[in-house]
């Protein structure tokens, strides 16, 4: 539904979220909406059909890379016009310079936050174009109630893929150190990461995380999400790095809810060791854990008090 400069955004379960609208554009017969979040300022785009009433309009999600490249464009021009109103509109009261460059901090770490969510936008296009598997919206959603909750700053994330979680748990105020021992996954991700990484949060270990041998440091988060058949090595030998209070995180604990008895021998296997994996957890003497059936499967890990 459409306001003035409002409009509400309805997900999957039927909750709903108030946006404010930052501007809308039309390209090539499209109508696009760019948009924020009120609760979190995160920013996204959608492309807008009106109907009969505001009411009745529909929005669909952008895939096309090409598409996100144009907004992205049309964002910064959006971003820089506001930059000039406010020059404009400098005092040369000693007092409020100082209040208004207070004020301009504030809004450049927001315009980056905004840049930095189109681009994130961007990049989960990439991945869907180029069938590269990334963590899914709900699942990212929990990993930043997880990192506020527990008040995550240093992460290690094991499985970089492209760098999309690495560059969203940065924007969401962690550094991050993450592993990734595909080369082509290695060079996209640094391009990803030189193009976006703007404050240097994260740190790409181009390894293989099981034979890795060098200096680590301490980490509030352990994220791990690479090689299912893996996982139980990954936690066995990493958990010495987590601080004291810290959590583990394990994504696609559910890999997509196939049935053994449909899946070919090497994807029955697999499925087995997630399986034995979530046993382990479960019997681990060290750690208490909980599991969630949110995006693929997720699980908590907690040293036991």
């Amino acid at each position: 539904m459409l306001t003035d400069n409002q409009m509400v955004v309805t997900n999957a379960n039927g909750d709903e979220t108030v946006c404010e609208i930052l501007f809308t554009h039309e390209h090539k017969g499209k109508n696009y909406v760019v948009f924020e979040f009120l609760d979190s300022h995160e920013v996204s785009a959608a492309i807008y059909t009106p109907g009969a009433t505001d009411d009745e309009g529909t929005f669909s999600d952008i895939e096309s890379e090409e598409e996100w490249n144009m907004l992205d464009g049309v964002l910064q021009e959006y971003f820089d016009a506001l930059e000039n109103e406010e020059d404009e509109e400098e005092d040369d009261d000693e007092e409020e310079d100082d209040e208004e460059c207070t004020q301009g901090r504030e809004t450049t770490g927001r315009r980056r936050r905004r840049t930095n969510c189109i681009m994130l936008e961007e990049l989960k296009a990439y991945a869907v174009m180029h069938h590269v598997p990334i963590i899914n919206d709900e699942g990212l959603m929990f990993l930043k109630d997880s990192i506020e909750t527990f008040q995550v700053k240093n992460v290690l994330e094991i499985g970089t893929a492209i760098g999309y979680s690495a560059l969203a748990m940065a924007s969401f105020g962690c550094k991050v150190d993450t592993f990734e021992r595909d080369e082509e996954m290695i060079e996209q991700a640094k391009i990803h990461l030189d193009l976006m990484d703007i404050d240097s949060m994260i740190r790409l270990i181009p390894f293989d995380a099981l034979t890795f041998k060098g200096a680590l440091g301490a980490y509030d988060l352990i994220f791990i999400d690479a090689a299912k058949a893996q996982y139980e090595r990954f936690f066995d030998k990493y958990v010495p790095y987590l601080n004291p209070n810290g959590i583990v995180i394990c994504d696609n604990l559910r890999f997509h809810d196939l049935n053994p008895d449909k899946v070919n021998r090497h994807t029955r296997q697999l499925l087995r060791k997630i399986s034995e994996f979530k046993e382990f957890l479960v019997n681990h003497p060290d750690f208490e854990t909980s599991f969630y059936e949110i995006g693929d499967g997720m699980s908590v890990s907690q040293r036991k008090k």
